[in-house]
């Protein structure tokens, strides 16, 4: 697979999970409200919202920046994001169980290939230059 199409790959993953990670906290407060028939104040509600996205922010920040540092194709300030996301989603498994596990396994994946993609372009620029 190309490293350009590796790149692509990694910064649409961290994308769509901006998104999710923002309309998280609205479609479950939704959930609860129409299958469990839940009574939930407006002030309970934007309690929960409010700090759902106090807990969230740094992740979302971190695929923020997975993006910028994917774009200027910087091979250390990647590894360093990526592991800050590594550690995040290992301490997200190992709090929510098994079924968090599967989905951040699958994102971590998805993650990886612009930090191998990274790579592949890093060493072709010093093959290049060798042979120069």
């Amino acid at each position: 697979m190309k490293p350009e199409t590796q790149i692509k790959i990694a910064r649409t993953t961290s994308i769509i999970l901006i998104f999710v990670l923002l309309a998280g906290p609205g479609f479950f407060l939704y959930d609860k409200i129409t299958t469990e028939g839940e009574d939930v104040s407006p002030k309970m509600a934007l309690k929960f919202i409010g700090i759902m996205y106090i807990l969230m922010t740094p992740l979302i920040f971190l695929c923020s920046i997975y993006i910028w540092v994917l774009k200027r194709r910087k091979f250390k300030l990647t590894i360093f994001i990526f592991s800050l996301h590594l550690l995040w989603a290992i301490s997200a498994s190992i709090i929510s169980g098994f079924g968090i596990m599967i989905i951040e396994m699958i994102i971590i994946v998805l993650l990886l290939q612009g930090v191998l993609a990274i790579r592949k372009l890093e060493r072709s620029e010093q093959h290049i230059l060798t042979k120069a």
